[in-house]
């Protein structure tokens, strides 16, 4: 059963990254919860990239993305263009996600404390971006947001097999 959390913003709070209560205590960030924001343009997106967590942000909206890429230069967009050789191009992006993750999750042999990974990725990717995670052995140590989640049920109608098999791996 999913239990309904209300919160509800100072008047102070613009967006939601004003209030640091949510990243810290509020929302239930180690477990599975919908975020109903009700409002666009809030900052529930940059809440996430801007927090101290490694994130996952997962849209169905390649734009969407690549605005929040260009916001946030450190991240790692994982999006392959249409090309000649697709196959040769996603097992050069999974192995540049896995030399991104390197540099993110402590594994640089100097000891210095690098950011946390942000990695963006549409929802026809997410199984490789999941793939490489798991053999990286940290996929347990992301927080995974699923952006602009309402577009899932209008997209069904398109590429439903795709969408439904997502919904079904993140319940």
């Amino acid at each position: 059963m999913i239990s309904v959390i209300n919160i509800s913003m100072p008047p102070s709070c613009r967006y939601m990254s004003d209030y640091d209560k949510l990243i810290n205590g509020l929302l239930p960030i180690n477990g599975k919860f919908i975020l109903n924001k009700t409002l666009t343009g809030c900052g529930g997106t940059s809440l996430f990239l801007n927090s101290g967590l490694m994130v996952v942000i997962i849209s169905p909206r390649i734009q969407v993305l690549k605005n929040k890429h260009k916001q946030y230069p450190d991240s790692f967009l994982f999006h392959i263009p249409q090309c000649d050789d697709r196959q040769s191009a996603i097992k050069q992006k999974m192995e540049d996600l896995n030399s991104y993750l390197w540099l993110h999750y402590e594994l640089t042999p100097f000891g210095q404390q690098p950011p946390p990974a942000k990695i963006l990725v549409t929802l026809d990717s997410v199984g490789k971006v999941f793939s490489v995670l798991e053999s990286c052995s940290i996929i347990d140590k992301f927080f995974f947001v699923v952006d602009e989640f309402q577009c899932l049920m209008g997209d069904a109608i398109f590429k439903g097999t795709v969408d439904m098999n997502f919904l079904v791996k993140i319940t």
